[in-house]
């Protein structure tokens, strides 16, 4: 749908890119600290992510729902280890991957099996960009994620599709008929 987004959808996206930061911080700083290899807290972090995407594009019919959502994000993970190394980047490379996702559920339509090609597509390019970034602005651990980047990126697209698939079961099973879901698209 296109359109001016009204204050309670902005507002709805701000809130759904603050949980998807709170989520992915929680759930991936963890896994970078213990294990030292940027990007690896994705794995988690990647279904949690596009999980919330999929719940959010589903409940507020406009395209930049996902680059909304994601942008805010990324501002909020600008000093902290979540999707990168800190830095103002993330906001750029965040950008990217929610317009990816937006393009996609665009282009080809708000079913299932399309929400789960935007949540492979999301995983599929978010360890290569981080490794962009890394290399680009000279960034501590491009040497370590640089041999595993193929391994995360394969690994990334399967947890997309799932956390998809989950988001787009929960929003039909549990939320769609939901009042606050229903004053929300109207």
């Amino acid at each position: 749908m296109a359109g001016k987004f009204t204050v309670k959808e902005l507002t709805a996206c701000a809130l759904f890119g603050a949980l998807t930061f709170t989520l992915v911080f929680i759930l991936g700083t963890g896994f970078v600290l213990a294990t030292g290899i940027p990007a690896s807290g994705g794995v988690l972090s990647v279904m949690m992510a596009v999980l919330v995407l999929t719940i959010a594009t589903a409940m507020i019919d406009r395209f930049g729902v996902a680059s909304i959502i994601l942008t805010v994000a990324g501002a909020l993970a600008i000093p902290t280890v979540t999707f990168g190394p800190p830095g103002i980047y993330k906001i750029l490379e965040l950008l990217v991957q929610g317009f990816l996702f937006d393009m996609i559920i665009y282009l080809f339509g708000r079913r299932e099996r399309v929400y789960v090609v935007a949540g492979t597509a999301v995983g599929v390019i978010a360890a290569p960009m981080i490794l962009l970034f890394l290399v680009l602005l000279n960034l501590p651990g491009a040497d370590k994620l640089a041999p595993l980047v193929t391994i995360f990126s394969v690994i990334y697209a399967i947890v997309g599709a799932i956390g998809a698939k989950i988001g787009f079961w929960l929003f039909e099973k549990k939320l769609k008929h939901r009042a606050f879901v229903r004053h929300l698209r109207n």
